[in-house]
C-alpha cells in the first residue's frame, strides 16, 4: 500500500484509541544529547519532548544522533510505499542508479539541468513534473500527465511546446493528484529538487550533477 500520510491528522488515525488532540504552536524540532540521553526542543525552546523518535516516512524507531542526523538529511520514497512508477514522471535511461528530480515544466534551470546532466552508465533520471510556478505550470503538468504520447513528454517541455501535446478526455487524475501530495509533504517550495540514489536531497543543480549524486 502507498504512503498515506500526508498530514498530522492523517497520521493520527493510524493511531489506536486516540482520546483527544491538540496542535502545539512549533514549526521546527530539534534533537539535543545531554548526558548520554537525547531530548527534543521546540525551536523557542518552549516545548521539551522525551521519548522515542519515530520516522514515519522510513518506518523505523530513530535511538541515536546518528540515525536522527541520517535521517534528516535522506527522503527514501520507495520505502515510502510510493508507486513512482504512476507519479507524473519522464524516464530517461535505465540504469539501476536512479536520481529524481522535482522540475516544473516552466522552470529555465531546470531545462538547462536536463540538458546539460551527462548521465554515466547504470544511471537513470526520473523526472516527476509538478507545478511549483503557479497555475499555468498546473495546466502543463497536467497535460504531461494526462497525454496519449508519453514519449514526447521531454521533448516538448524542453522546447515549450507541451500545448502540443495530444489530451486523453478519460485520463484518470488520481496518481496526478497524489503527485502534487506527495510533493506538498516532502514540502518541494522550489525546483529543481533532487534525490539521489541514496537518498540524499538538496535544492538546486550542482554544476556536475552525477558527480553529486553517485559519489
Amino acid at each position: 500500500m502507498f504512503f498515506s500520510v500526508f498530514s498530522v491528522s492523517a497520521y493520527a488515525t493510524s493511531i489506536p484509541n486516540i482520546t483527544n488532540m491538540v496542535k502545539l504552536d512549533t514549526d521546527e524540532i530539534i534533537a539535543l544529547e545531554t548526558k548520554g540521553e537525547i531530548v527534543f526542543v521546540s525551536k523557542n525552546g518552549r516545548y521539551v519532548f522525551e521519548g522515542r523518535l519515530t520516522d514515519v516516512w522510513q518506518k523505523k524507531p530513530l535511538d541515536s544522533m546518528e540515525e536522527i542526523r541520517y535521517s534528516s538529511e535522506h527522503i527514501n520514497l520507495k520505502r515510502m510505499g510510493i508507486p513512482l512508477g504512476k507519479m507524473n514522471s519522464i524516464v530517461v535511461g535505465n540504469g539501476s542508479n536512479e536520481l529524481i528530480a522535482f522540475v516544473d515544466p516552466l522552470c529555465g534551470f531546470c531545462k538547462e539541468f536536463i540538458n546539460s546532466a551527462k548521465m554515466p552508465p547504470d544511471t537513470q533520471l526520473r523526472l516527476i513534473v509538478i507545478p511549483a510556478l503557479g497555475d499555468e505550470s498546473n495546466d502543463m503538468a497536467k497535460k504531461i500527465y494526462c497525454t496519449t504520447e508519453k514519449d514526447k513528454a521531454l521533448e516538448t517541455m524542453l522546447s515549450g511546446t507541451i500545448s502540443s501535446l495530444p489530451d486523453n478526455p478519460q485520463c484518470n487524475k488520481e496518481y496526478y493528484d497524489l503527485t502534487l501530495k506527495i510533493a506538498q509533504t516532502i514540502g518541494i517550495d522550489k525546483v529543481p529538487f533532487l534525490i539521489a540514489p541514496d537518498g540524499r536531497y538538496r535544492y538546486g543543480a550542482p554544476k556536475d550533477i552525477w558527480s553529486w549524486a553517485t559519489p
